[in-house]
């Protein structure tokens, strides 16, 4: 007897349920997917990947093919920031390094708006600023969680650039 697909089969009872999946002799004897709650654990890569030695974003003059190409391990003093910076063909890049202060910056400048919401909010009548008080906590909040989702993205679009650019150079 032989399946749709012209594999011998063999033929099965009725009335006996068949095996759970993964289970020898499921489906015509095929090797199983493992089912939900069986995948490969949080961090684990199926095939056996490993991470860069040095890990992600760790470039620069020690990656085969060469070269600075921007974060890593290049040259972080003053000179190196400026010639980064007016480096007008973009080779190089600097988000990476504003990346924190920029994220820190946007926490103060959301911090002190509230203050100055709330502060002015009570001087408009006691009601107003304590609406201001419990709304303007979740408001801020979102703010501050929206502009670390776009660093965030901006960063791992950086480092997907750099990362394409040391695969590009060993080819």
């Amino acid at each position: 007897m032989t399946d749709n697909y012209g594999n011998a089969s063999q033929p099965q009872n009725p009335n006996v349920p068949p095996p759970p999946p993964g289970q020898p002799g499921g489906q015509g004897g095929y090797p199983q997917q493992p089912g939900y709650g069986q995948q490969p654990g949080y961090g684990q890569q199926p095939g056996g990947y490993q991470p860069p030695a040095g890990g992600y974003g760790a470039g620069g003059a020690g990656v085969p093919g060469g070269g600075n190409w921007g974060g890593g391990t290049g040259d972080q003093s003053a000179n190196g920031f400026f010639s980064a910076l007016f480096d007008f063909s973009f080779s190089r890049f600097i988000t990476l390094h504003f990346a924190k202060f920029i994220f820190i910056l946007y926490i103060v400048v959301s911090v002190l708006a509230y203050l100055f919401w709330v502060i002015a909010s009570f001087t408009q009548s006691a009601g107003f600023g304590l609406l201001v008080l419990i709304i303007g906590i979740p408001i801020a909040l979102l703010y501050i969680i929206a502009i670390r989702l776009m660093l965030e993205f901006l960063v791992a679009q950086i480092r997907t650039a750099e990362n394409t650019t040391v695969l590009a150079q060993r080819a």
